[in-house]
């Protein structure tokens, strides 16, 4: 992970042509959401709470062979340098034609 002040991004090594459900444990005091993209194209935002995970689907079609970052962003708040905690990942590979 490479994390910076307003936000981390996570290499991942991903299959191309299929589609991952990711689930983020992040936690924090943040008002505003979480951007998350891949490989630079956004996905959605969600909001971090605790014993809620932030869940997006990497599609496919964004998929590339190899490295593939996924990145989360969002504003800092000027008064909390460290607004979020991520504690853990989990990464699923979907298989066509049976929900997530």
């Amino acid at each position: 992970m490479r994390r910076g002040v307003s936000g981390a991004t996570l290499l991942l090594p991903l299959d191309a042509g299929r589609s991952y459900r990711v689930t983020l444990d992040v936690v924090g005091a943040l008002a505003t959401p979480i951007e998350i993209r891949l490989n630079g194209r956004s996905l959605g935002t969600c909001a971090p709470r605790a014993r809620i995970p932030c869940e997006v689907t990497l599609p496919a079609s964004l998929v590339k062979a190899g490295v593939n970052a996924v990145a989360a962003s969002f504003e800092t708040p000027a008064d909390d340098p460290m607004p979020l905690t991520f504690r853990g990942l989990q990464v699923r590979r979907q298989i066509p034609g049976l929900t997530p």
